[in-house]
């Protein structure tokens, strides 16, 4: 069974002091573009990743690399669009893991820290944990991918990065 992530990202608007959730802000994929003819999606992470739900929260963390946080729990004052409907979701009951990032916080990371990966391939099995001198000393840059660096840069013209969150769960 696979696990699958929900995100949203939300920009603080101190004129009314809500956080509102952010739609289509990220550029669909080629299966998105083709298959729901759009060209724009709201949730910021949605492939499933477990390099990036390891770095995010600690779950599925094959590479054992170090998460950037425990996970928090959901805000008290987030906006769940409409049950979630920015990831066509209705609700989020029968998740986990829930938590969320403050675009800053994300920003002041290293990225060019390097930790040893130790997912790796073998044979016709796919991952396993590699052993002492396997696996692969990386960038957490490298690690994530351009994708999860493109959206970064998409929320940092969102607005001031303490006023910018991101928002996720986890669903096995």
């Amino acid at each position: 069974m696979g696990c699958d992530i929900v995100s949203w990202v939300e920009v603080y608007l101190p004129e009314t002091h809500p956080w509102k959730a952010v739609l289509r802000a990220f550029p669909a994929d080629s299966f998105e573009r083709t298959h729901d003819n759009i060209d724009l999606v709201s949730p910021p992470f949605r492939t499933r990743n477990y390099g990036l739900f390891g770095v995010l929260a600690g779950v599925r963390n094959y590479s054992c690399c170090e998460p950037l946080a425990k996970p928090r729990g959901l805000p008290d004052d987030c906006d769940v669009p409409g049950g979630c409907l920015a990831n066509e979701i209705e609700d989020l009951e029968g998740f986990h893991s829930y938590s969320w990032f403050l675009l800053s916080e994300l920003l002041s990371f290293d990225y060019e820290r390097v930790f040893w990966n130790r997912r790796i391939r073998r044979g016709k099995d796919g991952a396993a944990l590699a052993q002492e001198g396997d696996g692969v000393h990386e960038t957490y840059r490298n690690f994530l991918g351009q994708r999860y660096m493109d959206a970064l840069d998409i929320m940092k013209g969102l607005g001031d990065p303490d006023q910018v969150r991101v928002i996720f769960c986890f669903g096995d």
